[in-house]
Formats: C-alpha cells, sequence, structure tokens
C-alpha cells in the first residue's frame, strides 16, 4: 500500500493533516502485524490509506482537467513511476536478496512472487496462493504486503480514464455534476460488489480491486466536497474531526481477524477517514492541528517506506523461526524499519521523485519503469529455475516435502471447487486393483495422504480401492465448512455426489468405507472460542444454518454429521474405519528438519492428546452406536512414542508439511491398518 505525498489537493494547497492521518494509518498496520496488544484491528490502516489515495489522486486529476482541459496519461503514469518504484525496487531486491541467502529451499516461491510485484498483479497471486490475509501461513510471505499497492495500481489504471472522458466530453457545469454522479454510481456499485462477496467470498472481497474501489471513491466525494461543497462551520469541522478519530480508533481496538472484512464493516473507518479529511480542510480544528503536528507529520512522510520495509523483515524472521510470531523480536524490526525508512526516504524516495537521469522526461520515466520491471521480472523467473536445480541436488530432508501421493493430481479434487459428477465418476487411475472395488476411500487431504498406504495394501493383500477426496472438505452429510466469512458449498455438492457414487459401488460389490478427516480443522478446541484462536479457521455449519461461535455447538454440529453419514453408509450394508486424527507439528517439518536438530521439530504427545480427546469422543461414540459395522483406526499409536510425537523416525521424514504424512511414511504405517483393511474388506 503506497501513498502520496501531500500534494496540492483543491484550494487549500498542501495540507498537513494528511500526512499525520497516513501515520495513524501506518502505526496501526505495523502494530498489527507486530502483535501489539489493542491493535487487532489494525489491518484497517489499508482502508484508511486508500481513502487518502483517492482524495489526493482525484485532486490532482481535477486540477489537470481544471487548468489544461485535459488529462496527460504519459505524465500521470510517468509520476506514478517516480513515486513508487525506485523504494519499491530497493525493498524487493533487499528482500530477494535475504531470502536466498538466508532460505535457500523457498526460492521457487520467492520468485514467483517477486515477478507479481512488478506486474501489479500481487492481489491475485496471494489469493491464488495463500488465501485469506489473516491465515497464519501469510506470515510465511515477504511480499505479502504489496497486494495493497497492487490494488491502488489496478485502480489508476482505470481511474483517469473517467476525468479524461469527463474532460473531453463535457463542460463546466456538466463537468462537475458528471464527476459527482459517476463517482456515486461507480462506489456504489463496488460498496454493494464488496458486500455481496464478503459474504460469498470474502478473500476474493479482501484482494480484488473492484471490490475496493468504493474506498478510493469516497474520498473522491470528499475531495469534491471539499473543493465544490460549502465552507465548514469551525465547530462543525471539529466535531466532524473528532468522529473521525473516535471510528478509527474503534475499528483498530475493536475489530478482530476472524471477523467478516470488508463488507459493511469496511464502513466505519472509511467513513470515518472521509470525516477527517473534510475536517482537516478547515485548519483550526483541534483534530487537523493534532494530525499536523511534528510528529504525526513526520511519521506520515515515511510511512511508504515504512511500510514497504517493515513487513519484509518480521515476514523473513518468522520463517527463520518456523513461522513463530513473538512480540518483542517483531516490535524492534518495526523499529527498525522505521529507521530503514528514515534512512532511505532522503537518499532513495524523496530523490527520485525529482525529473533527473532516466527519469528526466515524462516518457524516458515511463520507459525506465517498464525496463527496471522487466530485469526484475526476469530475475524473479532466473530464481524460479534455477530453484527447480535446486531441488534435484537438495538433501532427502528438504525433499520430503514434496514426497506426497503418486496419484493426488488424478484422484485429489481441488478445494472450493464444483467437481464435475463424469470426471467423479471415472476416473480410472484413482483405482487401485483391476478387480472390483472392494474399499472407498473418501475424504479430505488427510483421506489423500493414506492412498500411499492403501498402495502397499493393494501390492501386498490384493485390496482394490477407489479413492475420491477434495481439499478442505471433510467427509460428512449435510453440513459444509465455513472459512473466513463463506461457505464451502463445493463441499457439500462433492459429498453428495460422493455418498451416491459410493452407494453404486456398494451395489458392485463393495464392501466398505474409510473416513478420513481432517477433524481437528473443522472442530475448534472446545477450551477456547472460535473468535481468538488464530488456527480456527473452519468450522462446520449444518446446511442452512448459520456459523455458530460456541465451540461445543460446532462439536455437536459434527457429532450429528457424523452420525448422520455413517447411518446412511451402514444402511447400504457398508463397513465403516473412522480415521483418528494424526498428530500436526508446531513447524513445518522439512523446513525444520533443515534448519533444527529432530529432537527440536516434534511434538509434544501429551498436548496432542488433549487437543484430540474432544474428537475423539465423538468418534468413540458413533462407531459404538453401530457395533460390527464401525472401527476407529488410529494412527498416532504408532506416531508418537514416549510422550513425543516425532518429524523424523528411523531416517523416515514423516510430514511433508505441518499436518499430512509423507508417502513414504505412509507406506511404512501400512501394517498398523492391516486389520482393519481386512475386516472392511469382509475378509474377516
Amino acid at each position: 500500500m503506497k501513498q502520496l505525498m501531500s500534494f496540492p489537493s483543491g484550494q487549500s494547497g498542501y495540507r498537513a493533516d494528511i500526512d499525520g492521518l497516513r501515520a495513524i494509518a501506518v502505526l496501526s498496520v505495523v502494530a498489527f502485524h507486530a502483535g501489539l496488544p489493542g491493535f487487532s484491528g489494525g489491518f484497517i490502516g489499508v482502508d484508511v490509506f486508500f481513502v487518502i489515495s483517492g482524495y489526493l489522486i482525484s485532486g490532482l486529476l481535477l486540477n489537470e482537467v481544471e487548468q489544461t482541459g485535459k488529462v496527460d496519461l504519459l505524465a500521470f503514469y510517468a509520476r506514478r513511476v517516480r513515486r513508487i518504484l525506485p523504494m519499491l525496487l530497493l525493498v524487493v531486491a533487499t528482500t530477494l536478496l535475504l531470502a536466498l541467502l538466508l532460505f535457500p529451499d523457498d526460492q521457487k516461491r520467492i520468485g514467483r512472487s517477486v515477478t507479481s510485484v512488478f506486474f501489479f498483479f500481487s492481489n491475485h497471486y496471494i489469493l491464488n496462493k495463500s488465501g485469506t490475509y489473516f491465515e497464519p501461513t501469510t506470515d510465511l510471505v515477504p511480499l505479502l504486503h504489496t497486494w495493497s499497492l497492487a490494488v491502488e495500481e489496478q485502480f489508476y489504471f482505470v481511474w483517469p480514464l473517467l476525468f479524461l472522458i469527463l474532460a473531453r466530453f463535457l463542460q463546466e457545469p456538466a463537468r462537475k455534476a458528471g464527476l459527482i454522479g459517476a463517482v456515486v454510481l461507480l462506489s456504489l456499485l463496488s460498496l454493494l460488489g464488496c458486500v455481496w462477496l464478503t459474504g460469498t467470498n470474502m478473500p476474493r472481497a479482501f484482494y480484488l480491486m473492484p471490490s475496493r474501489a468504493w474506498e478510493f471513491g469516497l474520498g473522491a466525494l470528499a475531495l469534491c466536497y471539499v473543493r465544490y461543497g460549502r465552507t465548514l462551520p469551525d465547530g462543525l469541522a471539529g466535531m466532524l474531526g473528532l468522529a473521525g478519530l473516535v471510528g478509527i480508533a474503534f475499528a483498530v481496538g475493536g475489530y478482530h481477524e476472524a471477523m467478516p472484512f470488508p463488507g459493511t464493516a469496511a464502513l466505519l473507518p472509511v467513513i470515518a477517514t472521509a470525516l477527517l479529511l473534510l475536517a482537516g480542510s478547515r485548519p483550526n480544528g483541534w483534530a487537523t492541528r493534532l494530525l499536523s503536528s511534528t510528529p504525526a507529520t513526520t511519521i506520515g512522510l515515511l510511512s511508504y517506506s515504512w511500510y514497504l520495509w517493515h513487513w519484509p523483515l518480521m515476514s523473513l524472521a518468522r520463517i527463520y523461526d518456523l513461522g513463530q510470531r513473538d512480540l518483542m523480536r517483531d516490535s524492534l524490526l518495526g523499529l527498525l524499519a522505521l529507521g530503514l525508512a528514515w534512512l532511505t526516504f532522503g537518499m532513495v524516495e524523496n530523490r527520485f521523485r525529482r525529473a533527473q537521469g532516466w527519469f528526466a522526461t515524462k516518457r524516458s520515466t515511463v520507459l525506465a519503469g517498464l525496463a527496471v520491471s522487466v530485469f526484475i521480472v526476469l530475475v524473479g523467473q532466473l530464481v524460479v529455475q534455477w530453484s527447480g536445480y535446486q531441488d534435484r541436488h537438495m538433501s532427502g530432508v528438504y525433499l520430503a516435502r514434496k514426497d506426497v501421493p503418486s496419484l493426488r493430481e488424478a484422484c485429489h479434487f481441488e478445494s472450493w471447487a464444483i467437481v464435475d459428477e463424469q470426471k467423479l465418476q471415472y476416473q480410472p487411475s484413482c483405482a487401485l486393483g483391476k478387480d472390483k472395488t472392494k474399499v472407498v476411500l473418501w475424504g479430505d487431504s488427510h483421506a489423500d495422504h493414506l492412498m500411499p498406504l492403501l498402495m502397499a495394501a493393494n501390492q501386498m493383500d490384493a485390496l482394490h480401492v477407489l479413492q475420491r477426496s477434495q481439499g478442505a472438505c471433510p467427509p460428512l452429510l449435510g453440513v459444509q465448512p465455513y472459512e473466513s466469512g463463506r461457505l464451502n458449498a463445493g463441499c457439500a455438492d462433492f459429498n453428495r455426489k460422493m455418498y451416491a457414487l459410493t452407494v453404486a459401488q456398494a451395489q458392485k460389490g463393495a464392501k466398505g468405507v474409510i473416513l478420513a478427516g481432517r477433524w481437528l480443522s473443522y472442530v475448534p478446541d472446545t477450551r477456547q472460542a472460535v473468535h481468538s484462536s488464530r488456527d480456527a479457521f473452519r468450522i462446520l455449519v449444518t446446511d442452512g444454518g448459520r456459523a455458530e461461535a460456541d465451540p461445543k455447538k460446532v462439536l455437536q454440529i459434527f457429532e450429528q454429521a457424523l452420525q448422520r453419514t455413517v447411518d446412511a453408509l451402514v444402511s447400504q450394508k457398508l463397513r465403516v474405519v473412522l480415521v483418528a486424527p494424526i498428530p500436526q507439528m508446531p513447524f513445518r517439518a522439512p523446513e525444520c528438519l533443515v534448519r533444527r536438530s529432530a529432537s527440536d521439530c516434534g511434538a509434544s504427545a501429551d498436548r496432542f492428546m488433549k487437543q484430540k480427546q474432544a474428537v475423539m469422543m465423538v468418534l468413540t461414540r458413533v462407531a459404538a452406536s453401530r457395533p460390527g459395522w464401525v472401527r476407529v483406526a488410529d494412527l498416532s499409536r504408532e506416531l508418537c512414542r514416549d510422550g513425543v510425537c516425532p518429524a523424523l523416525k528411523e531416517g523416515t521424514v514423516l510430514y511433508s508439511d505441518d499436518n499430512h504424512l509423507t508417502a513414504s511414511a505412509s507406506r511404512h504405517l501400512y501394517p498398523v491398518l492391516r486389520n482393519e483393511l481386512s475386516w472392511l474388506a469382509g475378509r474377516s
């Protein structure tokens, strides 16, 4: 998220209060990322910046239209290049160098993210690779924060065209009415789309420019009022300023990462920012004087550089520390980033804003920007290619993260997708053995990672198995996973189709079904509230029901859904094996084993037993309700010994990440399930 300096905007020229408003925004974001108490909603600083940008950019474009009667797009983009590219290049290059030196095992991911930054589509890249902004995995994306730059630059490819059209086809006063009407209409459409998308696909609402455009638009409307509206009385301006500060403070302190956002929740910080922009048109208000103070404006002037520096430092530290957050460390890194911002503001950011050297003319500036961007993109691609070479020469420990089931691509369907029924039914490669299917494997990725075990069963005991699985989709009828403010309708559809397929297999002679899921991922720890847990990103919701905040109610929904599913399968004369939760590592196992000793990379068996206790009780009760038809299989008795659930056992890396078994580990676990599989196939 980039911010402009306070260019002349409207009739009053430079406004120091806008730099002060930037200071509030960047402080909120940095404090949120560091994890400081009282800043749980600090992510709304991005929204504050968007409103400011809409105000200032609209002011610049409107000034140009009124003074020259046109919009010089080349000059506009030349200013953007001078403003954002030098600092962005410095920070990205530094981040890339540090990452390559410290984390040679992450080169491919880092190289691809660099490419997305300089093509200004990092918001799309992050959306596709990392999902929601608030997932713990995003802590390990050093260039995560560039999503907002991409949103702004995408907006700037569209917004000047509106002023270009107004300049060409309308004269005053129709131009004024046309501008206000167009901004109101576009902002309203964007807001409605944002609210709808937040309820149906929150990550897309968060990351995509069209659902954020209304925030820029509200800044533009504030500019229109300052430019064309009546002068605010000092008393009213003071009240607006107070309301704006209170609104932002409430959002920063009261919002949290588990709430649906942006949607209607974003209205508060966005409107509050617009009120402060209106109040600042009267320089005598106390809120304006506060925002115009030297400390506030100093931080505001450094806000772009500080924003760029702070997140890579925190993220690289978390990657080095295997994803662990540390308040003191991250706070100190935030201060270090502020020092770097102060150092580079004068040396890089401010210096390159002047037209000189490669930036002497608007044409040379744009060409230089394109050349630099292409160069960095090529560097990123070279890093990706080099990482492919390194993959072939890395240690076995590192390669464990690529030790995944060989049938995953063909038999494991993408999360959230609506699976084509024909594709679900006819996948010959997903049926092990030439005879009729005896056992069906149904579940999410924790079913998929059992397939190497079942391949061993097929080779050793001629067990004929059919696999069907979908990511983030537990094998439960009548419920949907709810994640980050949206329901996984694709999962509910997959399970309905999967049940029909299983019934068809039963009619052809199948004897049993394995139900496997990452159960702990859908059922929050009953010892804590959902909204306070960074791990409770998925919960189960009954079809047609509402998301529950009470973990005990979610557990009840889980038990009812599992009982419903088991009853339906048993009614078809199918035996059922419920696979119990497996231990989850506190770190991604391969990375931990590369950087730490094996003894530092395990999980506490006692803690794991406590975590899975509630789920195990549900599995046991459901199995007991259908004696002779349902059994519970627990792999953890082999994965945990002597109080520890290790990441490495007898030279085999057990996990490809923090919760999925490697294919090698899965194969080695076949003897643990041999009796259950024989029973499931009707042989005993």
